[in-house]
């Protein structure tokens, strides 16, 4: 029993060690709507991705844990910055806060929201369905970075809830077998 759960707990612990380091960088294209945003898969301060042709608006899915939060860009084209909740509803827009940088501050509840970047002037003052019919990237790419105060975290991903499932009912099972 004590051998599965030192199992259990040893690989718990390496996967919340490899999902929590660096930067978390765009794979493909992040999406433009509720249903395409990309799950952020690890804890990070800072989103790194980048806008191309018809890839222009990324979006992407995070939690946050409460408190003051800020999000701020940093790009070689003039972007534009949205926060929405999880169902979609617009908390959050800027477009120029330094230069032509976008920023976002604010004391934020925890929970499940949406951070979508695309590139001025598409979508002013945005709705979370505004991005649909977005417009091809002007310009050979966007590339960007979103850097936050402090980490915005995982959401989590199937494969990570089934293996602490498996997990749980091997306990459950052992615990059974030894009383049983």
């Amino acid at each position: 029993m004590k051998t599965i759960i030192a199992a259990c707990v040893a690989s718990l612990a390496l996967v919340s060690t490899a999902a929590s380091a660096g930067p978390f960088i765009e794979k493909g294209d992040a999406g433009y709507s509720i249903l395409t945003a990309m799950d952020v898969t690890h804890a990070t301060t800072t989103i790194r991705g980048s806008l191309r042709g018809a890839d222009s608006v990324d979006m992407y899915a995070f939690n946050w844990k409460g408190g003051a939060f800020t999000a701020q860009t940093s790009s070689n084209f003039d972007p534009m910055l949205f926060l929405f909740t999880s169902t979609g509803n617009k908390v959050a827009f800027n477009d120029d806060h330094i230069s032509l940088q976008s920023y976002i501050g604010l004391d934020l509840a925890a929970g499940k929201y949406l951070m979508a970047i695309n590139q001025y002037s598409f979508n002013y003052g945005g709705s979370v369905t505004g991005f649909a019919n977005a417009p091809a990237f002007r310009g050979n790419n966007g590339n960007y970075s979103i850097n936050f105060n402090s980490a915005i975290n995982a959401v989590p991903e199937p494969a990570s809830l089934g293996l602490l499932g498996v997990a749980v009912l091997g306990l459950a099972l052992a615990r059974r077998r030894k009383h049983g």
